[in-house]
């Protein structure tokens, strides 16, 4: 939202057309705290006067909220920039180099690219907005452009998390026909589709979001907002349905597929341990075949609980914000006495509390990289192999080793050449 710049009236202006100005700035968009703050630095108003007594009980209660809201808004978004950004790169390189041979490595690429996006396009964006002006208030075509990309990449985002999701219930559900589903060419039509949905669902943006002018006591402010025509349906109608998109479906979905997957784990480990108590003495169960299918399964195992990893970090940092909405409807819009201690306290504590949740929801976009290397082995030996590789200025190498594999032994070469890769280059 964008800073206002607001006129201050004179103290005389400022009694008379008090509720006016409030009027004014609520039909505007600006919110409670746009408008406490705009008249706090009125000059007029900050004089004493019996009907308006800002400096008292109003304002005494209001920072209460707002300090807390402030202090986050400065200082957090920052840690996540940087540690998203940086995790993002690092995890689009090294998933990268595998995208066009093993289909969840395709999922997981684009996912740190919409990551990033959705960080630089929104939170820093959010953050940068406190200091210098906000980008989107440019031209009205870098309003719709900013406005567009932000929805389609925080959704997209969200819509890969439930690919992956959806691969892996298959091949843990359906092993024997995980190789004929779960592979490059299904991702990219997926890809491809998710692309499409989501871009068509959200091309309405260009035509019902513009840049408008708010002309407040001779004094003009911008911001990005729905158009005259299109009121009803930005403001009362769409977030809903953007909540349904990329936040209410989505988690229903993900929560549904995770609990069918570790149900399915823990079936399969109660019967692979009744197995391992019967003798194996046929000729086809020799210990290189055994020690085959063991190796298979363990893999399968990290993959599937790194992507639980992810899937449930989702559910998690969203969780808050599907609460905070539902809340906040049942509350409802009571806007009869803007002044009484109870609305300026609802509102004081409902604008703290959707700073936090859109926090965590930018959590959620900026700790892929540590969840990878957290329940990864895998990972976090391609992550030392390519800094080792870097620091010895030979990071071209990095991206041979995959090249030299082919598709059905890459999964198993990688861990052993990426072993032994770290510790040769380490050796030097």
């Amino acid at each position: 939202m964008a800073s206002i710049e607001y006129q201050a009236p004179s103290l005389k202006s400022c009694n008379l057309n008090l509720s006016h100005m409030v009027a004014e700035l609520t039909a505007g968009g600006y919110d409670y705290a746009d408008i406490i703050l705009a008249m706090k630095e009125s000059p007029g108003c900050k004089q004493t006067n019996e009907n308006v007594d800002l400096s008292g009980e109003i304002l005494g209660n209001f920072s209460e909220y707002m300090e807390p809201d402030r202090y986050l808004q400065l200082y957090v978004p920052p840690i996540l920039l940087v540690l998203g950004t940086c995790g993002n790169f690092l995890s689009f390189v090294i998933m990268s180099r595998n995208m066009f041979k093993i289909s969840t490595y395709s999922y997981l690429a684009l996912l740190a690219i919409m990551d990033t996006s959705v960080l630089c396009i929104g939170l820093l964006r959010m953050w940068i907005g406190h200091f210098a002006m906000d980008i989107q208030i440019m031209s009205n075509w870098m309003c719709k452009l900013v406005t567009f990309v932000g929805y389609v990449s925080s959704v997209m985002s969200v819509w890969l998390i439930i690919s992956v999701t959806i691969e892996r219930f298959i091949a843990v559900k359906f092993p024997l026909k995980a190789q004929r589903m779960c592979n490059v060419v299904w991702a990219r039509i997926v890809i491809l589709a998710i692309t499409l949905a989501t871009c068509l669902l959200y091309s309405h943006i260009f035509w019902t979001v513009e840049l408008r002018s708010h002309n407040i006591n001779g004094t003009f402010s911008y911001k990005c907002d729905a158009s005259l025509e299109h009121v009803l349906l930005i403001k009362e109608i769409w977030p809903w349905v953007d909540a349904a998109v990329y936040s209410f479906i989505p988690f229903l979905i993900i929560l549904v597929l995770n609990s069918m997957i570790v149900r399915r784990v823990l079936v399969a480990r109660r019967e692979r341990s009744k197995l391992q108590m019967i003798p194996l003495t046929n000729i086809y169960t020799s210990t290189p075949c055994r020690c085959s299918c063991k190796r298979s399964n363990e893999s399968s195992k990290k993959l599937t609980c790194m992507l639980l990893a992810v899937s449930f970090t989702f559910l998690t940092t969203t969780l808050p914000m599907n609460l905070l909405m539902v809340v906040n409807a049942a509350l409802g819009d009571d806007k009869t006495s803007v002044y009484s201690y109870e609305y300026q306290r609802k509102y004081a504590i409902l604008k703290l509390a959707r700073t936090v949740v859109e926090l965590l929801m930018y959590i959620n976009h900026s700790s892929n990289f540590f969840l990878y290397c957290a329940t990864g082995r895998k990972f976090r030996q391609q992550v030392k192999l390519m800094l080792c590789l870097c620091c010895k200025g030979r990071i071209k190498d990095f991206f041979t080793i995959a090249s030299r594999n082919s598709p059905s032994t890459l999964s198993y070469k990688m861990s052993r050449m990426g072993s032994d890769t770290v510790k040769k280059c380490t050796a030097v």
